[in-house]
């Protein structure tokens, strides 16, 4: 009833700054945002508050087909005007991820994927930044030449995309032909997509890189670091989970550094080290006491007993080999763990050097010795219902999974020298951790 009898009532703007229209568009009214629209009589806001507008109904996704024929053909010059960041409604189409909007306004104006914003992005830029494949196959598909457009630091979509850590927009980068160009190109610092997301501590977008065999690894920037380099230099005293794997990751595919003899300096013996240490020693010394009282209290001793449970070894003589398996183990974990504590111990005398070597040697025998606790866990339970078979394979099946899973988390332990980019198996299954870890995907 309102704008009926007063149309222009629509594009009164409050304290904030907010016309009725905006508040419909942002409250994502669609049928009273329509109305508004169909019912202006020639009464238009300024081009700043249309490129509002615009931007809150890309945000929204509010742009049902009607609305945007209503949007493309009342308001169509606001569709090439640019805002006072110099960013057009393309590009903040792009950047919320508005696929439908983004294919219209490139049916209608394919040039305004060449208009750049102050910091010289260009929207298909955006979309990169955002990991919207969708999108970038819209802009590939209308504007072919559009992979080639660099921002001001010289960077292309792959940098974005890598250096904002988006893994499936990398992915798809790295299979598409066309695209093969821009996997070693450097921006105006020198520094490749391996080198960005290196510097962005993103694990899983470097193991998608460096599981291609067309990026170069010992590539330098102007500082003449690789991308190893950048992690090592990147890394602080106390480095984060992320930065870890990052380092891993080029390490598992025998990415080299131009500076292997830096000299690294002393840090004192911090507080971090000594909570990692008595961690870690408490850890070994549960897995000792664990495994030392089932070494002396096997249950199923009794053979003559003929309660339930003590029968452990009466099943034993039907399943010779999972009982060993479970002796085996346990005994393994025992002395792993014992040896672990051991090594930690020498990591408390106050030298940094020998506690780093002492707490690598200690994780993997830690490592080891959970390993042999799990399968002991697996052959003991599968002992005990042994009878019934479900149950048994539903124990050994689950058990087996459960060791894959712990190995496959320590096996770069184990392994380190053997995890190349020449082991295609290996790398795939050790990228695996990498899956998650990223905070942008």
């Amino acid at each position: 009833m309102l704008f009926y009898k007063d149309p222009k009532v629509t594009h009164d703007v409050n304290s904030e700054g907010k016309s009725p229209l905006y508040m419909a568009a942002e409250a994502r009214y669609m049928e009273l945002f329509k109305a508004m629209m169909e019912h202006q009589d020639g009464n238009n806001p300024d081009d700043l508050m249309k490129q509002k507008i615009l931007h809150v109904c890309f945000a929204g996704k509010i742009g049902a087909p009607g609305i945007l024929d209503i949007l493309l053909l009342k308001w169509k010059s606001a569709f090439t005007s640019v805002d006072e960041s110099g960013r057009n409604p393309l590009s903040y189409a792009a950047l919320v991820g508005y696929t439908e909007g983004v294919r219209r306004i490139l049916n209608e104006f394919r040039e305004s994927s060449y208009v750049a914003d102050e910091k010289g992005f260009f929207p298909i830029h955006m979309a990169s930044s955002k990991g919207h494949i969708d999108i970038i196959k819209e802009f590939l598909l209308h504007c072919p030449d559009s992979m080639e457009l660099n921002n001001k630091k010289n960077q292309n979509i792959l940098h974005q995309a890598s250096e904002n850590g988006r893994a499936k927009a990398v992915r798809y980068m790295l299979k598409n032909p066309r695209l093969q160009i821009l996997v070693n190109e450097r921006d105006c610092e020198g520094n490749t997509p391996l080198h960005l997301a290196t510097m962005g501590s993103h694990p899983r977008v470097v193991s998608i890189l460096t599981w291609d065999s067309r990026i170069d690894l010992q590539l330098m920037n102007k500082e003449g670091k690789t991308a190893l380099d950048v992690a090592l230099s990147c890394r602080a005293w106390m480095p984060s989970f992320r930065e870890r794997l990052t380092w891993q990751a080029l390490r598992h595919a025998d990415a080299q550094g131009a500076q292997r003899k830096q000299v690294q300096t002393q840090t004192p013996y911090t507080e971090f080290y000594k909570d990692r240490v008595n961690t870690l020693l408490l850890v070994a010394t549960l897995i000792v006491t664990v495994t030392f009282a089932v070494g002396f209290s096997v249950p199923g001793k009794d053979d003559d007993s003929s309660e339930p449970s003590h029968g452990i070894m009466r099943n034993a003589v039907y399943n010779k080999f999972m009982f060993h398996t479970y002796i085996i183990s346990n005994y393994i974990a025992f002395y792993s763990s014992s040896t672990a504590a051991v090594a930690i111990i020498w990591s408390q005398l106050g030298d940094l050097n020998l506690a780093i070597i002492s707490l690598k040697f200690a994780v993997t025998l830690l490592g080891l010795a959970l390993t042999m606790v799990s399968i002991a866990f697996m052959a003991g339970v599968h002992l005990v219902v042994s009878k019934n078979i479900g149950l048994a394979i539903f124990v050994l099946v689950m058990g087996l999974i459960g060791i894959l899973a712990i190995s496959m988390v320590f096996a770069p332990l184990f392994f380190p020298k053997f995890l190349t980019s020449s082991h295609y198996t290996l790398h795939f299954i050790l990228s695996l951790p990498f899956v998650g870890n990223s905070y942008k995907k």
